[in-house]
């Protein structure tokens, strides 16, 4: 996956929060929270933010990548075994969290710019943001989650390093698409 394409699918995600209402937008949060009008250039501004934002974050994890094998090749050799696992681990730990954090402020901030508006709408209900949810969801892509991951975890099972773990995979990821799929239906039904 590209650099381009993973923001592509990123903004596409971010901009779902905004709901076309005639000339202008309605914004959810997570497409569940309370309601707030928006006008499209209002929109416009919060989806170019939230890409240089991710741009950003995406760029600081290559660097801290790079920064990870050049402390990995200078610094970590000269400690001893469970010394370096642990730096190791820290520092990763921390490079991590730290783009989490960016990211997560990033999609939270029209939220923050518009908690001072009155909302519109308040929040949906349990059951309306799980009609949304469950509507957002095809059988097709549930099927193609329980395949591909099925075929991946037992190939890898299959090989001479597999694992337990690798086997709970490979049952455990269908069985959460099957329930998921009876979920919806029962749900779509009712």
């Amino acid at each position: 996956m590209t650099k381009r394409s993973s923001l592509d699918g990123l903004s596409a995600t971010f901009a779902d929060q905004f709901e076309p209402d005639g000339a202008n937008f309605i914004y959810r949060r997570h497409m569940t929270g309370p309601a707030f009008r928006v006008s499209a250039a209002e929109r416009e501004a919060f989806i170019h933010a939230y890409q240089r934002r991710m741009r950003i974050s995406l760029s600081s994890l290559v660097a801290a990548v790079v920064i990870l094998i050049v402390l990995g090749v200078g610094l970590i050799p000269d400690l001893e075994g469970s010394e370096a696992d642990f730096a190791y681990y820290a520092l990763l730990g921390i490079t991590i969290l730290a783009i989490l954090v960016i990211v997560r402020w990033a999609w939270n901030a029209p939220a923050r710019d518009l908690d001072r508006r009155t909302p519109m709408a308040p929040a949906l209900s349990k059951d309306e943001a799980r009609r949304l949810t469950f509507a957002r969801i095809s059988y097709a892509k549930l099927a193609a989650v329980a395949i591909v991951a099925a075929a991946l975890a037992v190939g890898r099972a299959t090989d001479e390093d597999g694992s337990a773990l690798w086997l709970a995979v490979a049952v455990g990821l269908p069985l959460l698409a099957a329930v998921q799929a009876f979920r919806k239906w029962r749900f779509e039904r009712g």
